[in-house]
């Protein structure tokens, strides 16, 4: 989903901006709408199209095999792409990393993300959760980095 949220402390509120065409509505009749429900199977966003395209060739990716693969997500955002990942791959394992916890609240609040079984968030610093992980002896068939650096 392509979003953008912005915080303006001086109002104590935040501004979430969001693709259209990755929102779902339900009408309550011919003019009014009950509901606007985030779109988990749509990706708006090219670049998480190109993340995703190398899971084909991973052997253990089936959806209805067990046990299926484990996946980090370094980088939550509005939560598209894990949500996207979750729904079409739900017996992956997939743990998700941002190191800033008011993102992932508006991605809750927001954009409809929620922790599951197969799908847990952390908050913490990426390298720090990678650094953990290789200590743990964690193994992920699948990193993906969808932070922004500043270079």
């Amino acid at each position: 989903m392509d979003s953008n949220a912005i915080y303006f402390p001086n109002r104590c509120m935040y501004v979430v901006f969001f693709s259209a065409s990755a929102i779902k509505s339900t009408k309550r009749n011919k003019s009014k709408f009950d509901e606007m429900v985030i779109d988990k199977s749509y990706l708006a966003c090219l670049h998480h199209l190109t993340m995703i395209g190398g899971l084909a060739f991973l052997p253990n990716i089936d959806d209805n095999k067990e046990p299926s693969a484990t996946c980090l997500i370094i980088g939550l955002g509005g939560g598209a792409l894990t949500c996207f990942l979750h729904q079409h791959l739900s017996k992956t394992k997939i743990d998700v990393v941002d190191i800033d916890a008011t993102i992932v609240h508006i991605a809750r609040q927001w954009f409809g993300f929620k922790d599951g079984d197969n799908l847990k968030v952390h908050v913490d610093n990426g390298i720090d959760f990678i650094k953990t992980a290789c200590d743990e002896g964690k193994k992920y068939d699948v990193v993906i980095l969808t932070i922004r650096t500043k270079l």
